[in-house]
């Protein structure tokens, strides 16, 4: 995941000062281990997330005043200046259980 305003967000702010103890997405519930990324990570997945959404990428210069159109490490440096990443993935609890996964409830 990827917070923008230099991860002065309250998600961020308050996942830097507790890890997560669930995340959930649709039916997927997991307990994880967590990760701040680096800024070059950072950018990383800023990069392939506007490469395969080519909208949002003309909306950064809108919503956040930063400039893909110039130089690559111009735009490079505004997005690791701007957005800071937490990685989660499940945590693994022992040797034979390898992730801690639970499906959710499911709708009938």
């Amino acid at each position: 995941m990827v917070s923008a305003w230099r991860g002065e967000t309250d998600w961020y702010g308050n996942t830097r000062a507790q890890p997560a103890l669930e995340i959930r997405t649709g039916r997927l519930r997991f307990t994880p281990e967590q990760r701040l990324l680096t800024p070059a990570e950072s950018f990383r997945e800023m990069d392939l997330y506007l490469r395969h959404h080519p909208v949002a990428a003309r909306m950064l210069p809108w919503l956040f005043g930063i400039d893909l159109r110039g130089s690559r490490d111009g735009a490079r440096q505004q997005i690791e200046d701007f957005f800071r990443g937490v990685s989660f993935s499940p945590r693994v609890t022992n040797v034979t259980q390898h992730r801690d996964v639970k499906q959710g409830p499911r709708s009938a």
